[in-house]
């Protein structure tokens, strides 16, 4: 930095000064930085809610799949064949073409419907189960690892956040 002076009848003290210091441009480089990471940090944030809603919306798609499988077979519902469908695929049915008994329907809807919750979601698994003949409650469970909570949780409280459920009740006629 340098400084002129010019004296006629006054004095007048001029500084000239070219670009930034080092310190200056530290400064600026720390807060740039911090901007950056909070803009990280936020994408990040806004991948995970992305992600809990893509898995969210899975479960609604097989709620509705279970729920079509029920209407398509009437002569199961009839009979009581869709009251308590366990959270395991079971055995891969054997094939029953041209045409299929209605239990056999049942266990082709159970076993795929049950390895699509598994191949869709983290741990997915579904349940269904009828307190009467024309309720059904379909249950889609996952794990969302996504949704964990901050660090001052116990482990039990983590898994209770991790552990997810769509539940729907319908009632068919």
């Amino acid at each position: 930095m340098k400084t002129l002076e010019y004296c006629q009848n006054r004095c007048v003290f001029v500084t000239i000064s070219r670009g930034f210091s080092l310190l200056e441009a530290l400064v600026a480089l720390v807060v740039v930085s911090i901007g950056l990471l909070g803009v990280a940090a936020m994408q990040t944030m806004a991948l995970t809610a992305g992600q809990g809603g893509y898995l969210r919306t899975q479960a609604v798609f097989q709620t509705y799949d279970m729920m079509d499988r029920l209407r398509a077979n009437p002569t199961g519902l009839a009979a009581g064949l869709y009251d308590n469908i366990p959270d395991t695929p079971g055995t891969q049915p054997a094939s029953c073409s041209p045409a299929c008994a209605a239990d056999q329907v049942r266990d082709f809807d159970r076993h795929d419907w049950n390895t699509a919750n598994q191949n869709l979601l983290p741990n997915g698994r579904g349940t269904v189960t009828s307190p009467d003949s024309n309720t059904f409650t379909i249950n889609v469970l996952w794990d969302d690892r996504s949704n964990q909570g901050d660090t001052g949780l116990t482990q039990a409280q983590r898994d209770a956040l991790i552990a997810q459920q769509f539940t729907m009740t319908v009632t068919l006629r």
